[in-house]
Parts: structure tokens; sequence; C-alpha cells
């Protein structure tokens, strides 16, 4: 008898459904037809059920394995965050420390260099001293100069007329 309702509903559920003429037979549900749709459920559990369970199982499984897997994906990529964010802090602190070194040198060489221009300078200014100083020895003033060359010219002067008074006698 079983099969018999199983090949009845296998019938029916082959064949398409009618669509209710209206709207009351769409709403009301026969006792026949409740029965038959309890039927089928129950066939289903039967000839399916440890099948679907099954899948439900091995589907959980999954589930199970991959929130774990994504909770230790979560966990690498925090530590590998954690370790990026210390190796960014350690570089930042480098290029601090290479950033000083490189000022105290630049400092450094700027005082060499201040100094060098500085001692440059000096005997520069030391040179140009002496050469004036030099100059002021070795110069002679215009005014004495001048009474020089009067005094020379009269002489010459006094000297041309003594000739020439001596040529004349």
């Amino acid at each position: 008898m079983a099969k018999l309702n199983l090949k009845k509903i296998s019938k029916k559920s082959a064949e398409a459904p009618e669509a209710p003429a209206t709207e009351t037979e769409a709403t009301e549900t026969t006792p026949a037809s409740t029965a038959e749709a309890d039927e089928l459920s129950r066939l289903r559990g039967i000839l399916f059920g440890s099948a679907i369970n099954e899948q439900e199982q091995a589907l959980a499984r999954i589930e199970n394995r991959m929130a774990a897997h994504a909770a230790e994906v979560r966990g690498e990529i925090d530590a590998l965050g954690r370790r990026l964010e210390n190796r960014i802090s350690e570089l930042g602190a480098r290029a601090n420390q290479d950033q000083n070194s490189v000022r105290e040198q630049l400092l450094g060489q700027s005082e060499l260099l201040k100094n060098s221009v500085q001692e440059r300078s000096d005997q520069t200014l030391l040179l140009v001293n002496r050469g004036i100083e030099e100059l002021r020895e070795h110069k002679i003033d215009r005014t004495k100069l001048s009474e020089f060359l009067l005094d020379l010219g009269s002489r010459l002067e006094g000297e041309h007329t003594d000739v020439a008074n001596e040529d004349a006698r």
C-alpha cells in the first residue's frame, strides 16, 4: 500500500500543478492534500534524511574550519601589522638618528670651513696691512717731494747761474 501511495504522489508531483480558479480554492486545503503532503515529507525524511543530515554536518564542519581558518588569518594579519608598526618605528628612529648625525657632521664641517675662511681673511688682512705699511715707509709725501724738487731746482738754477758767471768771467 505504501508503494501505491508513492506512485500516486510521484505522478501528482510530476504533473504541473494547476492554478486555482478562485481565491477561495487557493486558501482552502483539503484534508486529502494535507495528508499527501505529510506523507511526502515523511517519505523524503526516510529516503533523504540521513543524506541531508550528513550534508548539514559536513557543512557545519566546513563552516567551523573556515571560521577557525579566518581567525588564524586574522591573528596572522594582526601579528604582521604589529611587526610592520614596530619596523616603521625602528626605521623612523634610525632615520632620526641618521638625520641628527648628518646635521652634526654638517655643523662640524661648517665650523671648520668658517674657521678656515676666517684664518684666510686674517692672513689676507695682515698682508694688506703689511703692504700699506711698506708703502707708507717708502712713499714720499707730496709736500715733501715738492719742497725737495723746489730746493733741487733752486740749487740747479743757482749752480747754473754760478757756472754761467764763471764762464762769463
